[in-house]
Formats: C-alpha cells, structure tokens, sequence
C-alpha cells in the first residue's frame, strides 16, 4: 500500500513538473517573441519608447524634422494599429508635416498603466511622452473614436498647448458609447496572454481585422503591434471608466477659438451604408448578406436616432469655432478613405495658418 502511495506520489510530482516545465517554455517564447518584434518594430522605426512619469509609452514619430505643424495623433479603443494608419494618412497629405503617435498604456509597444485609465492620467502620461521626446507645442490634435475623449479633455484644459483639432466619428459626452465592467473571462485571456499560450498555439492567427484595412505595406506591422501585448489591465481599465470619462470631459468643456473639425461617418442611406458595411465585412472575410445588411442598418439608424445628433450637436455647439464635415463611410473613416481624411487636415491646417 505504502510503495503504491510514493507511485502516485512521484507521478503526480512528474506530472506538476512537466506542466511547470510547458508554462515555463511558453513564458520563454513569449519573452522571445517579444523581444524579437520590438526588434522589427524598431528597424521599420515604429519603436520610440519614452519616459511617460511612472511608464514608458511608445511614440512613433513620421515626417520631418523641421515641421511647420505637428500632429499629435490617438487612436480608438483596442487599437494598436493606429501607428501604420497614420503614417498611411501622411502618405496623402501635402506639406511639412509631421506626426507623433500616442500608444496609451497598454495598447502596442507602451507599458501596462500602473494607475487606472482616468482621462486625466492618460493624458498627463500623454504631455509628459511628448515632452520626453523632444515635442514641443503646440500641437494639432487628431483623434478617433475613444481616442477623442482624450482630445476633448486635453484641449479644454490646456488649450494654449493646441492650434486646432480633427475628431474623426469621437465619443463625446451624452452620446450612447457606455463603460464596459470588467466580468471575470479578461483575467483568464489575461492569463492565456502572459503565460504565452496564444504565441505557442496560435503561431498562424489570421490577420487582425484592422490591419487588413490598411494597404499590403502595413498590414505586417500592424500585426505585429496589435498582437504584442493584446490583454492587459490598461485596456480593461479603460473600457470600464469610459462613462466616467466622458463626465469628465463634460465638466470642464469650454469654448474656445481653436480651429476645429467634426469628421462624422453617418451613412442614413441604405446604399450608402451598404458600401461602408461592406468595407467591414471584406476586412473581417465575411460575407454581407442582404438579410445582414437590413438588420445591421436597422440598428445603425435605431443608435443614430434624434437623441443621438441633439446631443452631438450640443456638444459641439459649446466648443466654439468648430466645424463638422460628414463622410458617409465605415466607422474607420481614416482607413476607408484616407485622401478625404487627408483633405480634411490640410483644410485645417489651413485654416490654422489664415489662409
């Protein structure tokens, strides 16, 4: 009986250890892989880690040296494709120009937060990122869906740091866009993440659906960021103080005379919004059926209804000097049609510059 228990007990000591043995192979891959992306990523020149007080946050910087304006660009929520999307959009834009991407905590290359993602610490990281890498003001803020309550926030209170704003299709205060709480299944994909599971079972993951958006020249890359740290705390943090934000936002919003651009993407036509669904489906490799496409345009419109655009223009009326353009289109209006994007900024900057 004795000699049967110390079996049970080697085996079960074998067994411990083999799968102590996997996790740590898998760790170890992770590290590696890691490490050998940030390499990449740095030769393609999309690795600019800078001191943000308590974190490193990337920076990608493109265009020149010696710029007449800088953009200081902030993608939406989950989105660490931002970077190749811009250096996309500069591609169309004519004159010296140039951008510098914030990778919030958490999303690509940057450190995990060690705060919770309040819009005020996100953006005090944001200021001190680009004073570590040599940015001076002021700057032309351009942001993207979630990336817009950091906007709002940054240019209603350091509006002498901002000459003007391009909000493409942004959440704003009294809009639906509600929190996110955290439900328990994060810290299991968490896990999965960290421990390396996904880098040592899913060596062939298909292509994220916003890196297929961008051209061929891109997509690697984006790949590559959004894949580097996809499950963090940062992201669930965030996406649990999205309400709170906003209220944020909304508490110290001020008119001011900064040029401004509203870019929406309402497609109220069926057509219409049948070519920007469909930019969608091609991206996720689905097919758009006719059936899809009522009911998706039937809650599409139902989201857009008259408490929706009364409260948008609300809050664009108490910004002051703002402008609103609509390019009906996927709600990644920056990938879809970058030219029109394009045009956009230049009007803006424009605008800045008197003429």
């Amino acid at each position: 009986m004795k000699k049967a228990s110390k079996i049970l007990v080697c085996i079960i000591l074998v067994i411990v250890l083999l799968i102590a043995l996997f996790v740590g192979v898998c760790f170890a891959s992770r590290k590696l892989g890691q490490k050998k992306d940030r390499k990449l990523l740095t030769e393609r020149g999309y690795c600019n880690l800078v001191d943000a007080g308590d974190i490193e946050l990337n920076v990608p910087i493109f265009g020149f040296d010696d710029p007449d304006h800088t953009v200081v660009c902030m993608g939406g929520s989950g989105d660490s494709t931002f970077a190749p999307a811009m250096n996309n959009l500069a591609s169309y834009v004519h004159g010296k120009i140039r951008y510098a991407v914030i990778e919030r905590p958490g999303y690509g290359l940057s450190d995990v937060g060690k705060q919770d993602m309040t819009v005020e610490y996100v953006v005090e990281c944001s200021r001190k990122a680009l004073e570590s890498a040599g940015i001076e003001a002021p700057y032309i803020l351009l942001a993207h869906s979630l990336g817009g309550v950091y906007a709002e926030y940054w240019f209603n209170k350091y509006p002498d740091e901002v000459e003007g704003v391009l909000l493409l299709d942004t959440v704003f205060p009294g809009d639906k866009t509600k929190s996110v709480p955290a439900d328990g299944s994060e810290k299991l994909l968490g896990a999965y993440e960290t421990l390396g599971f996904r880098r040592m079972f899913d060596k062939d993951e298909s292509m994220p659906m916003l890196a297929k958006m961008l051209p061929e020249a891109y997509q690697d890359t984006a790949k590559k960021l959004t894949y580097y740290d996809p499950l963090n705390r940062s992201l669930t943090s965030e996406a649990a103080l999205i309400e709170q934000n906003l209220e944020t936002v909304d508490s110290i919003t001020q008119e001011t005379d900064i040029p401004k651009v509203y870019l929406s993407t309402d497609a109220l036509d069926i057509n219409i919004y049948n070519a920007a669904l469909q930019f969608d489906f091609d991206a996720m490799g689905t097919e758009l059926t006719d059936e899809i496409l009522e009911q998706r345009f039937e809650e599409y419109t139902s989201e857009r209804d008259l408490d929706f655009f009364n409260a948008r223009s609300l809050y664009l009326s108490k910004l002051g000097s703002v402008r609103e353009s609509n390019l009906p289109s996927s709600h990644f209006i920056h990938l879809q049609y970058p030219d029109d994007v394009a045009i956009e900024l230049e009007m803006l900057i424009e605008e800045i510059d008197g003429n």
